[in-house]
């Protein structure tokens, strides 16, 4: 837009100087007219009255006849046939004056600006001789015309700036204005609060400009709100089939279970096992796909003041991260302190939070690798970290692993599946309750997650004890039993 308006003021005051100088010069043209008028016929009208006494000198003596006076104005006589004077000193006939005596004026003028003469008068006394045309000349000093000549270039470049300065304050100041109440508003088109509808009914181009804005704006509105209908139409949806899931994942998990503490070969327990690792990773990407559209609908991790207790998740998420990696060959331990470690989250998502992490360095660790479980708490705040010995994350990749869909490169060296949505919910949920996350890479080698986060108030650690061992206890169940069946 700025280029725009400046090549916009460029035309117009462009348009006002040249008209300005032009009007101008039209102007002094005219005025000089009307005084060289005035002043030549003034100057013709006292030599005509003594055109009889002139005559009579120059038939004396052609050769010789001159008049100067004391003012500088000299009179030379000319024959009107040839143009030429008898008198050697005479100064050339004016060709254009002489041209309009003969057309039938029988005086005529002329200022001179550029010439060493201020001005001259040709008179036309008679048809034919050396005394039948007299040439009145009259001298101007160079420091006068250069002052007049300042004069009129003052002139000129005050009517410029007049005039310029009229059209802007006409035009280019409510052009401005125009243009940057649309340019306002095509920066806020597609924000229903924020933008303001154009008002102006000029029906120029601006009008015009204005009145797409307005269109688009509302279509930009319409169709957002359209997607926003569709799309929690579709996470509803979508939440709903994850929870719809969750009774049958369990159902086959329980037999598959069931089916492993029979007698069975070493081929069909493989199988087995192998089947028992692909219903966990189905349960736990239905679990981050409910939790996802709980999230995505506005649910509060601190909702009527939840607490959770971080040292029985440790242990918890130990004991079944340990399950979970004897079928991978990963040996998981957790370490914590002996009290009560109290914070603020919804005691299911901040499980599900610990089990991402969890899971993640389990799946993707080295065979006889390790993964690290340990909370210490500082005061009125905690630090829970996650650490593991396997193939780690590049530095590079360590940024954008908390985006959603986003895949580290070493990510399908033990498993290949998964979309990224793990960590990107852990980012999400710590995000919402004010919990820090640190993505480092453990020396020597390996990946390293650091929580960090305020304690409990010790009023709602009281109050939320009981509810929460309610809730752990129910969401346990069911995974103590999946994680069992893999182990075996």
């Amino acid at each position: 837009m700025s280029g725009f308006w400046r090549g916009i003021l460029a035309r117009i005051v462009g348009s006002a100087v040249l008209s300005a100088v032009l009007s101008s010069v039209l102007l002094v043209g005219v005025m000089l007219d009307r005084l060289s008028a005035g002043a030549i016929g003034a100057v013709a009208t006292v030599a005509e009255t003594r055109l009889a006494s002139l005559e009579t000198q120059c038939l004396a003596a052609p050769e010789r006849f001159s008049v100067v006076s004391e003012r500088g104005f000299h009179v030379f006589a000319y024959d009107p046939a040839t143009g030429h004077s008898l008198n050697r000193e005479a100064p050339p006939l004016d060709r254009d004056l002489l041209a309009r005596n003969i057309a039938g004026d029988r005086t005529a003028a002329a200022l001179y600006w550029t010439r060493g003469r201020g001005g001259a008068a040709t008179i036309l006394y008679g048809h034919e001789g050396p005394c039948a045309l007299f040439q009145l000349g009259w001298p101007i000093e160079a420091s006068r015309r250069w002052k007049m000549m300042r004069g009129i270039v003052a002139g000129l470049f005050i009517i410029v700036l007049i005039t310029s300065a009229a059209i802007g304050l006409a035009a280019v100041r409510p052009l401005k204005r125009r243009i940057d109440a649309a340019s306002r508003s095509a920066r806020l088109v597609g924000h229903p609060s924020d933008y303001q509808y154009g008002e102006d009914v000029s029906g120029d181009v601006v009008s015009e400009l204005r009145r797409a804005l307005d269109r688009a704006h509302e279509r930009i509105c319409a169709d957002a709100t359209e997607l926003e209908r569709r799309q929690g139409v579709m996470l509803e949806y979508l939440g709903g089939v994850a929870h719809d899931l969750r009774t049958p994942q369990t159902a086959l998990r329980l037999a598959l279970e069931e089916l492993s503490t029979s007698s069975i070969g070493p081929a069909e327990r493989a199988s087995l096992r192998a089947a028992l690792t692909e219903a966990s990773y189905l349960g736990a990407l239905t679990e981050n796909l409910h939790l996802a559209c709980q999230l995505r609908e506005g649910v509060d991790p601190l909702a009527r003041g939840a607490v959770t207790d971080l040292g029985e998740l440790v242990d918890s998420c130990a004991v079944r991260g340990a399950l979970l990696g004897r079928a991978h060959g990963v040996e998981v331990a957790g370490a914590r302190p002996d009290h009560a470690v109290w914070v603020s989250c919804d005691p299911t998502m901040a499980e599900q939070v610990l089990t991402n992490l969890v899971r993640n360095a389990v799946v993707h660790g080295d065979v006889g690798g390790h993964v690290a479980i340990v909370l210490e708490p500082h005061d009125d705040a905690f630090e829970l970290r996650v650490l593991d010995d396997g193939p780690g994350v590049p530095v590079a990749e360590l940024p954008r692993l908390e985006e959603r869909h986003f895949r580290g490169s070493a990510a399908g060296k033990r498993d290949d599946r998964g979309s990224g949505l793990g960590l990107a919910i852990v980012a999400e949920i710590c995000r919402r309750v004010g919990w820090s996350v640190t993505l480092g890479q453990n020396e020597p080698r390996g990946l390293s997650v650091t929580l960090r986060g305020l304690l409990a108030p010790p009023q709602a650690r009281a109050h939320g004890a009981t509810s929460t061992r309610a809730s752990l206890m129910k969401c346990r169940s069911t995974d103590l039993l999946a994680s069992s069946g893999e182990a075996e």
